[in-house]
């Protein structure tokens, strides 16, 4: 499928945005030449400043010619040493641009959902349900996401919630459901969801949970594979909206669980082998990842740095490379205790 910009895909959109972005910073004229040479720097180095083979461009120009025409404008153009010049007149409206921007959400929204209609029976269920959730953002105007991002596992619990919630954060709908946490007792929660999140194939939702008698449950995150009841809506109850910026809520983690009152890490891990080394190298563990020493022949290892708050997630992540790394620093004594339990276990 074709990556859609704001107006449309491909070079033309660029020049569409970059000719708008460039007549209302600089507010006089311009020249072509002038948007090719911009375009070179933030797009394509490679690309000719001759404006005749260049003519994506001119229908780049043409289209935004046709936004101000129906509005009863047009370009104010002059000559300059043989070389046309143009600039918005002084009255342009700040939304010139919003039926191209209308018309690309509108075909956007159309293949997404001639891929559902296309793809029953050749992708699994949750991965349609996910495509549903992208056609749904697409018709409510927001930027576009990939299609296909996580890994799927049909035997989880619960997959067929994912709408349910999603509507309902969008809606601003109160739920109410059974939850069984692992090796605690099942407990009821009156929902605020504010926010859903996969990882690790697992799906979980993240909002305010109050228990029967008003008290706030401790853990702001749900896994949908552990509800066991039907989710109810309440009507009589005022939704209560996120007080946590989720744009930002995972950058210091692993995963989804952020310990309250913990501070971040620096963490060092140290690969024993090449192969690991270009495990970590090319899937970084962490977003903060860095590299403290590259590979070396000699020594026969390479190391890294994530700078995360600790959690089970982490603690995890690192346990699945076995002994093929070396963890370093303070984090090295969690470590080490969780591995002398694994051993104590295999110690027969």
């Amino acid at each position: 499928m074709a990556t859609y910009s704001d107006y449309g895909t491909g070079i033309e959109a660029q020049y569409i945005e970059l000719i708008d972005r460039m007549l209302r910073e600089k507010r006089d004229y311009i020249s072509t030449v002038d948007v090719l040479k911009r375009f070179q720097e933030e797009y394509n180095p490679k690309i000719s400043l001759k404006p005749s083979l260049n003519k994506v461009l001119d229908k780049a120009k043409g289209r935004i010619r046709k936004c101000l025409q129906a509005q009863g404008l047009d370009f104010d153009e002059q000559m300059i040493d043989g070389f046309k010049e143009f600039k918005y007149p002084e009255n342009v409206p700040e939304d010139l641009l919003s039926p191209l921007r209308k018309k690309t959400r509108k075909l956007r929204q159309k293949t997404l959902t001639d891929l559902i209609q296309k793809s029953q029976g050749l992708f699994p269920a949750s991965w349609l349900a996910k495509f549903q959730l992208q056609a749904e953002e697409e018709i409510n105007g927001s930027s576009a996401s990939p299609i296909i991002t996580f890994d799927s596992n049909e035997q989880l619990w619960n997959l067929d919630l994912l709408p349910t919630f999603y509507y309902a954060i969008r809606d601003k709908q109160v739920l109410k459901f059974t939850y069984a946490p692992y090796a605690k007792p099942e407990r009821t929660f009156i929902f605020h969801p504010h926010y859903l999140k996969e990882y690790n194939l697992r799906w979980f939702v993240f909002g305010l949970a109050i228990e029967g008698e008003g008290k706030q449950y401790p853990s702001n995150n749900c896994a949908l594979d552990r509800i066991v009841s039907e989710i109810e809506k309440v009507e009589k109850v005022k939704y209560i909206p996120s007080s946590v910026d989720y744009s930002t809520y995972f950058d210091d983690i692993v995963g989804v669980t952020r310990l309250k009152g913990h501070q971040k890490e620096i963490i060092e891990i140290e690969a024993k082998d090449y192969y690991t080394y270009m495990r970590i190298l090319t899937k970084r563990l962490h977003k903060s990842q860095k590299v403290l020493q590259t590979w070396n022949e000699q020594s026969k290892t390479g190391r890294f740095s994530i700078e995360v708050i600790p959690n089970n997630e982490l603690l995890g992540l690192l346990m699945s490379f076995e002994g093929h790394i070396e963890v370093l620093g303070n984090y090295r004594t969690k470590f080490r205790e969780e591995v002398n339990r694994m051993y104590n276990v295999y110690n027969d």
